[in-house]
């Protein structure tokens, strides 16, 4: 499955289960009991929770492993997506503030040009909406690009820190 960071599918992004674009990633402002993260109510952590949330409205977001932020696979109903982060925004685990937006924005362009540079020529910089989607299904398949990933993964720091509380 791809993986996507970024704000647009807040899928947001940390190591290794990032879809470029996690990340399932939808900025979408909120309180600072939703800004908290980490483990909530019933033992479940905000990652779970959106996770969960967003296959209640009909998408595919596999759980997240522990540390990692939830991943919707690429090719989905984007306005459907759009209508789920609205619902789920509560549990989104990448709520942000506009300035940390354009620093996680500037940090996907740098983590795509290491990608590049780093054996995925055809990985592009992050879209308007701040979100990095993988050149395909299939290269983000590939021994090559899980290298670049994995060698690129810590120009993604703020990503690290949101997800881990700060």
């Amino acid at each position: 499955m791809a993986r996507k960071y970024g704000f647009g599918a807040r899928a947001a992004a940390a190591p290794a289960a990032m879809l470029i674009g996690a990340l399932l990633l939808t900025a979408c402002g909120g309180d600072a009991e939703d800004k908290a993260g980490g483990e909530q109510g019933g033992g479940k952590s905000k990652e779970l929770k959106w996770a969960e949330c967003m296959r209640a409205k009909g998408l595919d977001v596999p759980d997240p492993k522990p540390g990692q932020m939830p991943m919707m696979s690429q090719g989905q109903d984007e306005a459907k997506a759009d209508a789920a982060r609205q619902k789920c925004k509560k549990y989104n685990p990448m709520q942000v503030s506009d300035s940390e937006k354009k620093k996680f924005a500037s940090e996907l362009r740098v983590f795509a040009k290491c990608m590049r540079k780093n054996g995925v020529p055809e990985q592009a910089d992050p879209d308007e909406n701040g979100t990095l989607l993988p050149p395909s299904e299939e290269v983000a398949q590939t021994q090559r690009y899980q290298d670049a990933e994995t060698k690129c993964q810590d120009k993604l720091k703020s990503f690290k820190r949101q997800n881990q509380g700060g």
